[in-house]
């Protein structure tokens, strides 16, 4: 299936090793997707969880294959590691090391892990050996705040090095990774800390309110706000707007550079892929009702 964008919209992919390329504007590559989150393009593929499938997915250019699945886990995103990928398991508030070939390997529980991993989310890696991850706590404007960062360190060990964030989510590591970005979402803003060398983090602020960069979607509500988002080579932020349907790129000083458009309304993450010309964005056409229907899209980037 196609999507269309402003009159005509001509796709092609060109498919060799990890060379890709979308001319026209933006491409679906699952119509049928069931709550697509953490797009990730590896071995010249894209990879990507689905929520409500439960399942981990790649892409090879024609079809859409499962690699994973367990059932109850709601998957939120993706990282490579050594071991193979790393699974964050929104539902149960657990991290899944799996293969690449789709086997269990090992589970992390908040008491495994010494610190509450509730709402497990997002993760950045920090380019170390160390690893960020979002625990978001509940999707809810009325719950109490309770979004952490956790840092996974290069040891192994856990630590909670942030908190009290109105739903944590979306992560990027950035300034040549002196710094790191965090979602705020239900607050509708990206929030900036200063990284330690131990990975701990300092100096919480501001990096930017999307109302001061975008306005407000018609039909906006308190849910409406940054995603997953993503730092290209130039430093510029890649930011899904979920009920905005777009990504919104801004500079490193927090400007709107432009804005690009996609069918699903409600956009989850985005992505690099083989280089920054194509981007896999995730977005779910309805969050509220189950099966929780989505789209996974590549989207040209100009």
């Amino acid at each position: 299936m196609r999507t269309q964008l402003a009159g005509a919209v001509v796709a092609l992919m060109i498919f060799a090793g990890t060379q890709s390329a979308v001319a026209g504007g933006v491409e679906t590559i699952n119509a049928k997707s069931l709550y697509p989150e953490g797009p990730l393009w590896l071995d010249g593929k894209a990879l990507y969880v689905e929520y409500s499938g439960h399942t981990v997915m790649a892409w090879d250019g024609k079809t859409n294959a499962q690699i994973w699945k367990q059932d109850g886990c709601g998957p939120a995103a993706l990282a490579k590691v050594p071991e193979g990928l790393l699974v964050t398991c929104y539902d149960t508030s657990t991290l899944v090391t799996i293969s690449l070939d789709g086997k269990t390997l090992d589970t992390t529980d908040s008491a495994k892990a010494g610190v509450s991993l509730k709402g497990v989310n997002d993760l950045a890696p920090d380019g170390k050996g160390g690893i960020y991850m979002s625990a978001s706590g509940v999707f809810d404007v009325a719950a109490p705040i309770e979004g952490t960062v956790v840092y996974r360190a290069p040891d192994g060990s856990f630590h909670e090095v942030a908190n009290d964030i109105h739903y944590s989510n979306g992560m990027a590591v950035t300034d040549g990774g002196k710094s790191l970005l965090v979602s705020e979402m239900l607050a509708a803003r990206v929030l900036k800390f200063d990284v330690a060398a131990d990975g701990s983090l300092s100096n919480r602020r501001v990096f930017v309110r999307l109302k001061d960069v975008v306005a407000d979607p018609e039909g906006a509500d308190a849910y409406y706000g940054p995603d997953g988002l993503k730092v290209g080579a130039s430093g510029n932020v890649y930011i899904a707007q979920n009920g905005g349907a777009s990504i919104l790129v801004v500079s490193p000083e927090g400007k709107l550079v432009r804005q690009l458009p996609v069918p699903g309304k409600y956009v989850t993450n985005v992505g690099f892929g083989a280089d920054e010309g194509t981007l896999i964005v995730t977005a779910a056409t309805d969050p509220w009702n189950a099966p929780y229907p989505g789209e996974v899209y590549l989207v040209e980037n100009k």
